[in-house]
């Protein structure tokens, strides 16, 4: 029961917070600002906004009314959907795929500790965040370690990527097949917890919902709209990271 207690402390508390800095960061955007304010206006403002509503609106529908794996189905749909109206789906996608061969790392390099410590994992979430995390550290180091030799150049690091996705996933599915892959998690949450969730999934569902709609705004203008970071990066050549030897090599841009 306390820790029940701690829980909605925590959420309360977080709420609270988000409102307030929303509330604190808008007062200091409109205060003075007229053109902001005139640009609300605009017609393209006003398509924005009312896009941005639907969108809520859709994704509140379908985590509140379309049962269990439905809700992430429907969501995903709703997802791609906008993505594909916004001309950023496929990069997108592009990122999914690597971001899934970083996680088939992370799992295969953390095989066997998991299977020593047994079935220990409190939820999938945190399990992708582990593999996510040791996936990325090791692909990093590879990058580094040939680039330091100079052999890091832009073919041989796509051929490299995609030969080590490849074998990863293979052992993926050998140790699955064995029955050595650790796939099924512990289910840790108590009924109280359970019935703590369902009572305040409004919130949640909430909070999921404003989260997606932030996340869509900025994935939505990325092939459409131009801003600082698109310019000042998207603009630049590739060799500006990488001149053919690694990341390393002196490209003559600072003196």
């Amino acid at each position: 029961m306390e820790r029940i207690h701690n829980q909605r402390g925590w959420i309360s508390l977080l709420s609270i917070s988000a409102i307030a800095f929303t509330l604190v960061g808008a007062y200091f955007v409109f205060d003075g600002n007229l053109g902001f304010i005139e640009r609300l206006y605009d017609q393209a403002s006003i398509n924005m906004l009312v896009e941005l509503v639907l969108l809520f609106i859709c994704l509140e529908l379908c985590l509140f009314f379309l049962p269990g794996s439905g809700k992430i189905y429907g969501v995903t749909f709703v997802v791609m959907v906008v993505l594909w109206l916004h001309q950023a789906l496929l990069p997108i996608l592009t990122a999914g795929l690597y971001f899934f061969g970083l996680v088939v790392i992370g799992e295969d390099i953390l095989l066997f500790y998991r299977k020593e410590e047994g079935w220990k994992t409190s939820s999938g979430m945190l399990r992708i965040s582990h593999d996510f995390l040791v996936g990325s550290v090791l692909y990093i180091l590879f990058i580094c370690v040939i680039s330091l030799f100079g052999i890091g150049e832009y073919r041989v690091i796509r051929i490299c990527t995609l030969g080590i996705i490849v074998v990863a996933i293979l052992f993926y599915l050998l140790f699955s097949n064995a029955r050595i892959t650790p796939i099924h998690f512990v289910n840790v949450l108590e009924d109280r917890e359970r019935e703590f969730l369902y009572r305040h999934r409004f919130l949640f569902y909430f909070w999921i919902g404003f989260i997606l709609v932030i996340l869509l705004l900025q994935a939505g203008r990325m092939n459409i709209a131009l801003d600082y970071d698109s310019l000042h990066y998207g603009l630049r050549t590739k060799f500006i990271l990488n001149n053919g030897r690694g990341i390393y090599e002196k490209i003559g841009v600072c003196q």
